[in-house]
């Protein structure tokens, strides 16, 4: 309890710190940290619920890093326009920031691809909009080897992930046939697994959480509710037409996370998304 408190108290004073310093005094410290990027999606409905007090966090706790930020369209194109003008400002001053922009919404996959495309380091730090954690998170981290990997999670969650540019490159990057939003770390790592490669390692924190946080409206302008497991039954379904999924093991089937064994389907290759000219 009392750790707790001084965690509370410390991004206390970093928000007083932060009314006095404002985005440009971070200008500095662009581009010293060369080993890893930070990559975060997010949308318009999550932007006052989660996405503004995350990036000051983030910006604080990783002043030097690239932060590349993909900012997924939405089923209201008028209001995504003005939600895209308003973030535009917020960070404009912040040159360390990048801003992937959509009108319309877009799948997960893809801005997991253009993420990994437009880091100018050799890894990424791929972070959900909905997290929280203390801050004491990079000292954590860093001390670890968990930026060393080629991949890896923390705490069994795709929340929070680092990616090589070069090992998503052979695996294929992230299948943008799914078109909206889960089964795009399934897929991965299955991939993976037909390739020979284990699940990747994990990493526990105790003070890095994901909020889990799933709308009644999701950005498509679907009910989330009527979806499967309140996600996205599109995609649900092209992953069994992609795969053949049993709860048995069977011939050339690979064993996934779900504790179910897949088998890709005949003309079902996953495109190369990230071809070697393009990773920069």
């Amino acid at each position: 309890m009392f750790s707790k408190i001084i965690r509370h108290l410390k991004w206390q004073f970093y928000d007083m710190i932060w009314i006095f310093k404002p985005l440009s005094a971070f200008k500095k410290y662009q581009n010293i940290n060369n080993k890893y990027s930070i990559g975060i999606t997010t949308y318009k409905d999550r932007y006052n619920l989660f996405f503004k007090s995350l990036i000051k966090k983030i910006i604080i706790l990783f002043p030097d890093t690239e932060i590349i930020v993909a900012i997924n369209g939405h089923v209201d194109t008028e209001k995504q326009s003005a939600y895209l003008e308003e973030i535009e400002k917020s960070y404009a001053a912040c040159p360390k920031v990048k801003l992937i922009e959509y009108i319309k919404p877009q799948g997960l996959s893809r801005l997991w691809n253009q993420i990994i495309l437009k880091s100018s380091n050799e890894r990424v730090f791929m972070l959900n909009d909905d997290i929280h954690f203390s801050p004491y998170l990079r000292r954590d981290i860093e001390q670890s080897g968990f930026f060393e990997e080629r991949i890896a999670i923390i705490n069994n969650s795709f929340s929070f992930f680092i990616l090589e540019k070069e090992f998503a490159k052979e695996i294929g990057g992230f299948d943008e046939r799914l078109k909206e939003i889960s089964g795009e770390d399934d897929d991965f790592c299955v991939r993976m697994a037909t390739m020979g490669y284990p699940y990747p390692p994990v990493y526990e924190y105790k003070y890095i959480k994901n909020y889990s946080h799933k709308p009644e409206i999701n950005s498509f302008g679907k009910n989330t509710a009527d979806e499967s497991n309140r996600y996205s039954t599109y995609n649900n379904t092209f992953l069994n037409q992609k795969w053949e999924i049993r709860n048995e093991k069977f011939e050339s089937s690979v064993y996934s996370r779900s504790g179910k064994y897949w088998k890709l389907k005949e003309g079902m290759e996953t495109p190369k998304y990230l071809e070697l000219l393009n990773l920069k």
